[in-house]
């Protein structure tokens, strides 16, 4: 039987939140390794996990790519060991673009940022950590989002990319027309109810 460490895992990746209807998500760029490290050791306290089965009225989630983990110090060695996909990224490769269907009007040429002709460091626009936020209320999530952001900046640690605030759906339905979250999978050890078609990881 698969045991999981629950409180290794952040709780997006195990679960939605439709009690925190509100939510931020930033891309941000690594500018100085050291103050990087700070302020993530600051913030690693508050990051939400799997082991809470209930979370509070604010919730924090950190993604890191392979550049941020690069960034933040992580050797290449050490790199090498995690999957292709992390290392090569979404633009990495021209196989990896085809492979997702990035083609044409979509290619990651065309992209704002994280794009292949914007991923070097001196283009300010690519991404080496996400921030997903999510929040009870709009006041909480402006609270929250305003106490990271003065973080962030003013200690010279990252540079914000792209900020996106947003709030739930009114229907499960995502902006593209389809039933959002059907395809999600039961990872194994989680806990989570099986529903016919539900795939398990």
């Amino acid at each position: 039987m698969t045991t999981l460490d629950k409180s290794e895992i952040q709780s997006v990746v195990l679960t939605g939140f439709p009690d925190h209807p509100y939510a931020c998500f930033v891309f941000l760029r690594v500018l100085e390794s050291g103050k990087a490290r700070a302020w993530l050791g600051r913030w690693l306290p508050a990051l939400t996990t799997t082991k809470e089965r209930k979370p509070g009225p604010r919730v924090i989630n950190i993604a890191l790519s392979a550049t941020g983990l690069l960034a933040l110090g992580l050797d290449q060695d050490a790199l090498a060991t995690f999957p292709r996909e992390l290392q090569e990224g979404m633009a990495g490769t021209e196989h990896r673009s085809r492979v997702l269907g990035d083609t044409g009007s979509s290619a990651p040429e065309t992209w704002v940022f994280g794009g292949r002709h914007n991923s070097d460091k001196d283009s300010g626009k690519s991404v080496d950590v996400m921030l997903l936020c999510y929040a009870q209320s709009e006041t909480e999530l402006r609270g929250l989002c305003a106490e990271l952001r003065r973080d962030y900046l003013e200690s010279g640690a990252l540079s914000e990319v792209y900020f996106r605030d947003t709030q739930l759906l009114p229907t499960p339905t995502e902006h593209f027309g389809f039933a959002d979250g059907i395809s999600q999978p039961r990872v194994a050890g989680s806990g989570a109810r099986s529903r016919p078609g539900m795939p398990l990881l």
